[in-house]
């Protein structure tokens, strides 16, 4: 019976996420704390090289500041202090995915940050993928 309850909350979940995803909508995925996570592709305006953003007086910390991308200011927000998954250390492979939300009205660019950019996935690539409940529901033991 619980199988067959979370089987129907993950269908209607996908059911609910395919009517907002077009059939030939691709994903920039990327790493957070050995996690990988992913961003509609049509969202990204760039990636760009972590560089230290101007700070903002008395902002959250996981607000790391500002930066000027072709004269426009754009916030940047850490995702690892934002979310409080481990301590915040910028390498090498550290990047800042500025994307772009527009609405009716206006349109709003901002910056976040993460450990790496991993691979652009096609939603015909990630109907292949097993779902995460159907991997850890043979893996629990009653007892």
């Amino acid at each position: 019976m619980e199988k067959a309850l979370v089987e129907a909350k993950t269908q209607a979940l996908l059911a609910k996420v395919e009517g907002e995803v077009s059939e030939s909508a691709d994903f920039l995925s990327f790493l957070l704390a050995n996690e990988l996570y992913g961003v509609d592709i049509k969202d990204v305006e760039e990636i760009r090289v972590w560089e230290r953003p101007t700070p903002i007086p008395r902002s959250p910390t996981f607000v790391k500041g500002v930066i000027n991308l072709r004269g426009m200011i754009v916030p940047v927000v850490d995702l690892r202090a934002r979310f409080d998954i481990g301590e915040c250390e910028y390498i090498p492979t550290t990047v800042v995915i500025v994307l772009r939300m527009s609405n009716d009205e206006e349109e709003r660019l901002m910056g976040l940050v993460v450990d790496a950019v991993s691979d652009v996935i096609s939603k015909v690539t990630m109907n292949s993928i097993p779902l995460l409940a159907s991997l850890l529901l043979p893996l629990t033991y009653r007892g």
